[in-house]
C-alpha cells in the first residue's frame, strides 16, 4: 500500500513543522534516553509517544535526503523498543523514495531489514533482501511450527537453518525468566555465576534473547552448543511478553502463576539475591 502520508494518531503534542529534521531526532532521542533512564511504567509505550511528538505527521514526498535520513534513523529507534509493521512499511518506501541505500554511517536497506526481522517477517526480509545486492549472501532461517496453539519464542534448530515457533510453559506458569544475549557480558558473567553457584535449574528457568531485528544466530547457536543447560530460545513478538516493558540484557522475572513475583534488572548484588531465593524455593 502506498503511503504518501504517514499520520501516527497517538500524538499528543506534535513538534513545530518549522523545526528542522535534526533537531526533531535529536529531541526525540534525549526523550528516549530519559524514558529509558526510568524504572518504572511501559516505557515501550513512552518511546513511542516521544517519537509521535516529534514525527506525528510526516509528508514523505516533500523529504529532502537528509530530512529522510533522520527520520528513518528515527523510525529505526522507535521500532527497535516496538516492532511495528506499518512503521516498517513507511521506513521501506522512505528507502526506496530516496535511494537511501550508502547513508553514512549506516545503510537504509540493513536498518529496514532489521525492522522486519523485528517485526518477525521472514518473508518480507526475504522479498527485500533482493532488491539489494549487499544481502547475496546473507540467509535468513525457515520458520516452523512444533505444535498448535499459541506461540511465543523460537528455538533454534541444531544446524541453525531453522527456527521452531513454540509456546513457553513459564510465560503462564511457575518459574525464572533471564532475558540476555551472549553479546552482552553482564550477561556471561551472570551465566557464568549461575552455573558455578546454582549448578543445573532444570525446567524451571527460560533463558530468552531480546525482540530486535539482529537475531546473531551463529553466536546463540554456539552458545547453545557450549552450555546446553543454558540454551537460549528467542522472543517472538513484544506482544507475547506484556510485563517486559524494554529488552534491556540482562533481566530476570520471577514468575508465580503467570504473574511477576519479583524482577530485577542489571547484573548487581540485588538480581544475585533473587537468584538465591528463587533456587532455595
Amino acid at each position: 500500500m502506498e503511503l504518501g502520508l504517514l499520520t501516527c494518531v497517538a500524538a499528543t503534542d506534535v513538534a513545530h513543522s518549522s523545526e528542522s529534521f535534526e533537531s526533531r531526532f535529536h529531541a526525540f532521542r534525549a526523550e528516549v534516553a530519559n524514558v529509558l533512564a526510568l524504572r518504572e511504567g511501559n516505557r515501550r509505550s513512552e518511546i513511542r509517544v516521544a517519537f509521535d511528538r516529534q514525527f506525528a505527521t510526516v509528508d514523505l514526498p516533500s523529504l529532502s535526503s537528509d530530512d529522510a535520513g533522520y527520520f528513518l534513523r528515527a523510525l529505526a529507534d522507535v521500532t527497535f523498543h516496538q516492532p511495528d509493521a506499518d512503521l516498517t512499511a513507511v521506513a521501506m518506501q522512505v528507502v526506496l523514495r530516496h535511494e537511501l541505500t550508502e547513508l553514512q554511517p549506516f545503510s537504509g536497506p540493513r536498518l529496514v531489514d532489521q525492522m522486519l526481522l523485528g517485526d518477525r517477517s521472514f518473508g518480507g526480509a526475504a522479498a527485500w533482501r533482493a532488491r539489494f545486492s549487499e544481502f547475496d549472501d546473507a540467509l535468513l532461517p525457515q520458520v516452523e511450527r512444533l505444535n498448535s496453539g499459541h506461540h511465543r519464542m523460537y528455538t533454534i534448530s541444531e544446524d541453525g537453518r531453522h527456527l521452531l515457533e513454540l509456546d513457553s510453559h513459564i510465560a503462564t506458569g511457575d518459574g525464572l525468566i533471564v532475558v540476555g544475549h551472549p553479546a552482552c557480558g553482564f550477561s556471561r558473567a551472570a551465566a557464568e555465576w549461575m552455573r558455578d553457584q546454582l549448578g543445573d535449574t532444570g525446567t524451571r528457568l527460560l533463558w530468552l534473547a531480546p525482540v530486535d531485528g539482529n537475531l546473531q544466530l551463529t553466536m546463540l547457536l554456539q552458545w547453545n552448543r557450549q552450555f546446553p543447560s543454558q540454551a537460549f530460545a528467542i522472543a517472538r513478538s513484544s506482544d507475547d511478553w506484556q510485563f517486559i516493558d524494554t529488552w534491556d540484557t540482562p533481566q530476570f522475572f520471577w514468575l508465580a502463576g503467570g504473574r511477576i513475583r519479583e524482577r530485577s534488572a542489571g547484573w548487581n548484588e540485588g538480581s544475585r539475591a533473587l537468584l538465591r531465593r528463587f533456587n532455595a524455593e
